[in-house]
């Protein structure tokens, strides 16, 4: 219910707001993994690339609602281990532009995302056998996902980079086998970097 809520106020805002509004296209590399209970889950490089909607607030050229499609990966390395979760997700952000001189001016972005695995698979490295084994984790690793995100940047006129950082807030670790992951917490967290054209 909260979901259809959110999903209605964007579209809402989306079509009600009589002010400026640009498309911005982005991508760049997601750096994170599982945040967890339990050690040794590393971090791994991803892709990650995307489109948003601004629209501007009327009567304010720098406060805009931002709302995105992203593609994104996940990636956690462990012992024996190499496996990776790719993202729809939608990001819904409020986005403030501060001038400093010129053309060039500072990014702050705050908001939430909602995010559908479109594919769940790990890599199983056997100590007998060089060779990974790929499987499908999707009965271990739930499909939907829910967070927060906050970001910084740096613009130039229609090109601006951003530093993001996306927390998950809900366990994603299914019901296994014998409960193996039933005392352990398993949420995301990535870091990106993306380069941004507006147009």
């Amino acid at each position: 219910m909260a979901m259809k809520k959110i999903l209605c106020f964007a579209l809402i805002a989306l079509f009600a707001l009589p002010a400026s509004a640009q498309i911005r296209i982005e991508a760049g590399t997601s750096i994170g993994g599982f945040r967890t209970t339990s050690s040794g889950y590393g971090a791994k490089a991803g892709v990650t690339a995307g489109a948003f909607y601004d629209i501007g607030f009327q009567g304010s050229p720098y406060e805009f609602l931002a709302l995105g499609l992203q593609y994104t990966e996940t990636g956690y390395d462990s012992s024996g281990m190499d496996g990776k979760v790719t993202w729809l997700q939608l990001p819904i952000e409020s986005r403030t532009k501060f001038g400093i001189n010129g053309n060039f001016y500072l990014i702050a972005d705050a908001g939430i995302f909602l995010g559908y695995a479109l594919s769940r698979m790990t890599k199983v490295y056997w100590t007998y056998d060089s060779t990974p084994v790929e499987t499908d984790i999707s009965e271990s690793v739930r499909r939907f996902n829910l967070g927060t995100s906050l970001a910084v940047g740096l613009g130039l006129g229609k090109f601006s980079v951003r530093l993001n950082w996306q927390r998950g807030l809900l366990n994603l670790m299914g019901p296994t086998p014998g409960n193996v992951y039933r005392t352990n917490g398993y949420c995301t967290s990535s870091l990106r970097i993306a380069l941004s054209f507006g147009f």
